[in-house]
This record gives C-alpha cells, structure tokens and sequence, in this order.
C-alpha cells in the first residue's frame, strides 16, 4: 500500500507486485498475438470501496515475428481502495492475481497474499509508503489524451480499409497498443515524421471500427509516458 495505515473516510492505493525474473514477461490486458493477459483483483471488506485495477502502459515484445506487450523487470497492479467513514479495526485486504510468465518457454502461475492495514489514530497517523515504488507505478499509468500537447487526429479512406492518423509534436516516438478488441482489425502503424509533428499511421482491414481504443506510449530522448485512447470511428463509413 502507499500508506503505513488508514484512516475513516480515507483514500489510499493497494497494489499487486509482481517481480519478474530477468529474461522473463508477463502480459498486458491485450497480450497481442500470443499469450495470456494477467488477471489481478483487490478485495476489500464490507463498506470499503475498490476502484478498478489499473494496468500500467506495457511495452513491446517480438520473438520470431509474433508481437505481444506485457511487462518486465517489475509490474505493479492497483487500485483505489476507501475506508467507510466509521472503521475500528484493521482492515485485511485481499489481493489475487493469475499470469503467463514466457522467456523460451511459457508457464502459468497465481498468487494471493493478505494485507493487513491498521487504523491511523492520533497517536500513529497515517503516512506515505513505498513511495519510489508508487511514483514509479504513477509514471506509467495512462494519462488522458488532452494532456498529450497539440494531439489532434483524423480519418481517411484507402485501398484497403480506414485509416486512422493521430498528430503529435514532432521529435517523440509514439506507439500505440490496442484493446484486445483491435487486435484483428489493426493490420499495421507507421510513423512517419513531419516538420515539427509527426503523424502515426493506423491502418484498418475493411471497415473503421466504431471505436479506437488502447494505449498510446509517447518517448522523447529521456522519458515516456503513456495516454488513453478512446477515439469514435469516422461518421461516414
């Protein structure tokens, strides 16, 4: 958790961490085109609240041109979790997750574990914990769009389908990752590089979808962040 303890009324962050061993992945909500999207859950007592756990933005893995996104090194899994306004016992909170871990062989796992928050008093308020860690989980996690500077998008028909291209400043590397529901449809992107923009090129089979939806990783020489994409399909088909 991001807190030492909770108090009533009180929001703080619960995670799954999962430590992968080098070489290894596990997988994104979408896994692309080969395996099995991690699954996690966060169970609270009676009268919290738990918001929907959150994936960060994965990154892209290639083995003998099959493409899948996952996570390496260490992956965090969250949600908000709110105390009941009364409360005056510890909490035990329950967190359960189930993933594919693949390097040239793939093997399946799960874990549960319980953490036990105690109630902050006067005498031992509440504080912030594993703070790197949650910066680092915070840094990672999509952010809206309209924060991306300048970001606009447009529709355009070809040869073979509908063609979505997303503008971004020029000078970032951007990606975008699916919704599993996309998975078929998006037959390829391209970035191609413009004075002072760039444009990335999403490629439809057939008809547009209704809506575009996934993840968009934007990179300059230093940092990336990742932002939602949610885009309708064009009104004319």
């Amino acid at each position: 958790a991001d807190a030492t303890a909770i108090a009533p009324g009180q929001e703080l962050t619960v995670a799954a961490r999962l430590d992968i061993e080098p070489g290894w992945h596990v997988y994104w909500l979408n896994p692309g085109e080969s395996g099995l999207a991690t699954e996690a859950s966060i169970e609270a007592p009676d009268g919290f609240e738990v918001g929907e756990v959150r994936f960060p933005g994965p990154i892209r893995f290639e083995s003998g041109g099959v493409v899948s996104f996952g996570y390496s090194d260490r992956v965090l899994l969250s949600a908000r979790v709110t105390a009941p306004d009364a409360l005056s016992s510890k909490a035990s909170v329950r967190v359960r997750a189930e993933w594919l871990a693949c390097r040239e062989a793939c093997i399946r796992g799960k874990g549960e574990t319980r953490l036990e928050l105690d109630v902050a008093t006067a005498e031992t308020p509440s504080a912030p914990a594993n703070a790197q860690l949650f910066a680092e989980h915070q840094s990672r996690l999509p952010r809206p769009l309209a924060n991306l500077a300048n970001a606009r998008h447009d529709w355009r028909t070809t040869s073979g389908g509908r063609e979505l291209i997303l503008y971004v400043d020029g000078g970032q590397q951007v990606e975008f990752f699916p919704a599993r529901d996309l998975q078929t449809s998006l037959v390829g992107q391209a970035l191609i590089p413009g004075e002072g923009v760039g444009a990335l090129h999403l490629s439809f089979r057939g008809a547009a979808p209704e809506r575009v939806r996934g993840v968009l990783r934007a990179a300059d020489l230093t940092t990336a962040y990742y932002f939602d994409v949610d885009i309708p399909g064009p009104t004319q088909p």
